[in-house]
């Protein structure tokens, strides 16, 4: 058993002054290790940054008090950030909707991800100007 470990260690050494005599294999074992580590690296970071999020409005233009503050309490539970409530009175509207400007990068699809939390479409913004005339960010009307 006493030989068995020594002609291993034996082998260990050669193995050992074999590599760090040859310097080309070195170098690869220098690349290898570096490609492992960006590979850790790259994997660490394991959650992608998502895209910002739009503001959101909540608007109730329902006669049933409370509705917008009921959905943007649950919007602000989902992560979204709520900046306004109010009521408003929109004739042309009879459903909850999910309004966004088309022209402003990522509200299309902030509008959607509001609209699927709700169950409620998402359209580009009607020309009413209650809704067309607001800041950016998604606005939400709740009809019931």
């Amino acid at each position: 058993m006493v030989m068995v470990l020594l002609f291993l260690g034996v082998i260990f050494l050669l193995v050992g002054f074999q590599a760090m005599s040859s310097s080309g294999s070195g170098d690869d074992d220098d690349v290898s290790a570096t490609t492992v580590t960006s590979v850790t690296t790259s994997a660490t970071p394991s959650s992608k940054k998502a895209a910002p999020k739009a503001d959101v409005r909540v608007y109730n233009i329902s006669g049933q008090e409370g509705l917008a503050g009921q959905t943007a309490d649950r919007l602000k539970g989902a992560g979204w950030n709520v900046t306004e409530t109010g009521n408003m009175r929109l004739d042309s509207v009879s459903v909850t909707t999910v309004y966004y400007n088309p022209d402003t990068p990522g509200e299309k699809e902030s509008a959607e991800a509001v609209g699927k939390l709700l169950h409620a479409p998402a359209e580009p913004r009607i020309a009413d100007p209650d809704v067309a005339d607001q800041p950016p960010g998604v606005i939400v009307v709740v009809a019931s």
